[in-house]
């Protein structure tokens, strides 16, 4: 499953796992929220953005003078982390097996490494 898991989803999910005798691994990309937060209202502003996506009361629009190009209103910093924290996206995790990638500089993310990690709990729950 892929998602922005919180914890409020944790007892479903397990659950599920539970019912269908499923392994789970929780990959967690994560990063300096300062980052994230700038790519969040990068996306936010995007007229390219999928309006399913924006989680704002405004739609930013692809025609230049549409009377409706506004700026989307978006939530202030401290909120931003502050919804992180409480809703625990960096700390979700159902199984205890987790790998969290730091995506601050994407140039730094060793896909390799990432798949090898994957590959090898992969291996641990066949032979279990």
């Amino acid at each position: 499953m892929e998602n922005s898991f919180e914890s409020s989803s944790e007892q479903g999910i397990k659950s599920l796992l539970q019912k269908y005798q499923y392994p789970v691994l929780t990959i967690t990309l994560t990063g300096d929220y300062k980052v994230t937060y700038q790519r969040f209202l990068e996306r936010e502003n995007s007229p390219d953005r999928h309006r399913g996506h924006v989680v704002n009361d405004c739609y930013p629009e692809k025609k230049a003078n549409h009377p409706k190009t506004l700026k989307a209103k978006t939530i202030s910093y401290e909120n931003f982390v502050y919804g992180i924290e409480k809703r625990g996206f960096d700390a979700f995790c159902v199984d205890g097996r987790q790998i969290k990638v730091d995506t601050t500089d994407f140039s730094k993310i060793n896909i390799g490494e990432l798949f090898s990690q994957i590959a090898a709990w992969k291996e641990e729950i066949l032979h279990d």
